[in-house]
């Protein structure tokens, strides 16, 4: 049985359609037709209107006037594809992640710098229970740094006091 012109554009649409790995979804956004619009297309004989072809032959990338050569008999002409447009982009995740894992390294050091300052007002107060119990809750590298920062502060005001 041989094809009616519209059955052969219906073919060659399907055809063209899965070469270009496309859906029918993606053929309707790119021609701008609704569903029933290319339903009419595909399976009706009904006139098309020159920007309805456009359309179709825009998501299909075929030039202008293959609809019109396919009904007439003839084959439609694919367009090339267009080379890939290469931008090199930031990765925006790695970004994020770099800046998070910047401000998670400022936080760290101002909560151990609010700690110091604690331990040290506490030391200064006279307050030894709750600069213990402080110090206890601290993970030993925090007390360590405590440790070394008063040791600096001590022999720094002993330099000064033996200077004045």
């Amino acid at each position: 049985m041989t094809e009616t012109p519209r059955e052969r554009l219906a073919r060659l649409m399907d055809e063209r359609r899965e070469k270009l790995g496309l859906d029918w979804n993606d053929v309707i956004a790119g021609s701008g037709l609704t569903k029933t619009g290319l339903h009419h297309v595909r399976f009706e004989n009904r006139t098309m209107r020159a920007s309805t072809k456009r359309g179709i032959e825009n998501a299909l990338r075929w030039e202008p006037g293959s609809i019109d050569s396919i009904l007439d008999g003839g084959d439609p002409v694919e367009l090339p594809e267009p080379p890939p447009v290469v931008t090199k982009q930031p990765d925006l995740l790695q970004m994020l992640s770099a800046g998070l894992s910047e401000m998670g390294a400022t936080i760290a050091q101002a909560q151990r710098s609010l700690l110091a300052s604690g331990a040290m007002g506490m030391a200064y107060r006279g307050d030894i229970d709750k600069l213990r119990a402080a110090l206890a809750a601290l993970p030993a590298e925090h007390v360590r740094e405590i440790s070394a920062a008063a040791a600096l502060l001590a022999s720094t005001a002993d330099e000064v006091l033996s200077h004045g």
